[in-house]
């Protein structure tokens, strides 16, 4: 007998009856019981192989070196606005006196408050020359070549979670266009951030980030 493999509530919970018989009942289960083996010969033949389980990332504590990762953990964001749950790593290195593009111009699909990979890949692919973006884009470190520039609240979680690993003078660039003229910018000394004339020199840093 094989009673062990058959779990008839989990399978398949039938509708309950007022007042089941025992020829009812008997059914039911011989019903049941059909169902499971299909069930289990189905899962057993057609399904592919799975993969092999990976272990989950565990980070340091935010501020802190990520061995292997590419940088400095930040934080783990959530899944909201359309984007999945992910850990947030800035790259070790930064750059300076980059601007962030043509002032009045308008850059397509770089309004994201929140998704700096599509920022990113929305710049440099405009071939209008975006410094900043363009820079982070090619980052690299620990063997990992997919860094861009951080969004308005990625760079806002970074001096939330970690501002001592940012210079506390001048401004970090976002990959986020307010107007034709301006783009936002983060500040790490007291948190302030704001829409700037996009052919200003700003820094810039380099963020990726690990879905979970």
């Amino acid at each position: 007998m094989h009673i062990e493999t058959v779990n008839i509530t989990l399978l398949q919970p039938e509708a309950p009856h007022a007042t089941p018989s025992s020829m009812d009942q008997a059914l039911q289960i011989l019903q049941s019981l059909q169902r499971a083996t299909e069930s289990t010969t189905l899962r057993t033949v057609a399904a592919p192989s799975a993969p092999a389980a990976t272990t989950a990332l565990t980070p340091p504590a935010p501020g802190q070196p990520w061995p292997g990762q590419g940088g400095i953990y930040i934080c783990t964001l959530p899944s909201q606005f359309g984007l999945p749950a992910r850990h947030l790593v800035v790259g070790t290195n930064e750059a300076e006196d980059l601007t962030w593009g043509p002032y009045g111009e308008e850059a397509p699909g770089a309004t994201s408050q929140t998704d700096g990979r599509a920022n990113t890949a929305a710049l440099t692919a405009s071939g209008k020359g975006h410094p900043a973006a363009i820079w982070a884009s090619q980052y690299t470190e620990d063997g990992h070549a997919d860094y861009y520039l951080p969004s308005r609240i990625e760079l806002l979680m970074c001096y939330l979670h970690a501002p001592q690993v940012f210079k506390t003078s001048g401004w970090y660039w976002s990959s986020s266009q307010d107007s034709r003229s301006n783009a936002w910018c983060q500040a790490f000394e007291y948190g302030g951030s704001g829409a700037l004339g996009k052919d200003y020199e700003f820094r810039a840093r380099p963020v990726r980030s690990i879905q979970l």
